[in-house]
């Protein structure tokens, strides 16, 4: 049986691009693009938020889909963000949470340096994090390593921000 963690997480921040999607981006003949999200992340955002766990979104990118998604599920969205440590500071200290209180979820180096900053770090299974990145080991059926970082089962866009909520729900990270 996995230990609980001694500290309660208070938010979760989420990367989107290849977190929250799958990292493809669809172009259609009339010049649109799209993006899919999973239902079932959706779910969890919201099981966390009515758990009182806060959730924000940060992402590199600027496109429509990422408001539509974070207003649909009332998250607030801070996008435009490639260099994403300053403004995570910033969220952090505008919440006066500790560090210990801050899980992160995201899949790529820009990802990868918010490790720091924050409690908890998590990222999906097959990410660019998870298959290139040697400090992350098994346990307990996911991969950890001593500093608190967590390869997730599931894959970006198809339940790894619900596989983390529920590791933060049952007090596992």
């Amino acid at each position: 049986m996995a230990k609980k963690s001694q500290v309660k997480i208070k938010l979760l921040v989420c990367d989107v691009d290849g977190t929250l999607t799958d990292g493809k981006v669809n172009y259609h003949d009339n010049g649109t693009i799209s993006r899919g999200y999973s239902t079932c992340d959706g779910y969890g955002i919201m099981k966390l938020k009515a758990a009182g766990v806060g959730v924000v979104f940060l992402t590199g990118s600027s496109w429509d889909d990422c408001e539509v998604r974070a207003t649909a599920l009332g998250v607030p969205l801070y996008d435009g963000h490639f260099d994403k440590g300053p403004t995570l500071r910033k969220i952090i200290r505008e919440r006066k949470l500790k560090k210990a209180e801050v899980a992160y979820i995201g899949d790529d180096e820009n990802d990868w340096v918010c490790r720091k900053q924050v409690g908890v770090f998590l990222t999906p299974g097959g990410s660019w994090l998870a298959e290139s990145n040697p400090v992350f080991s098994y346990h307990d059926g996911i991969r950890k390593s001593e500093a608190r970082n967590f390869i997730l089962h599931r894959h970006g866009g198809e339940g790894a921000v619900r596989a983390a909520a529920e590791l933060i729900l049952k007090g596992l990270v």
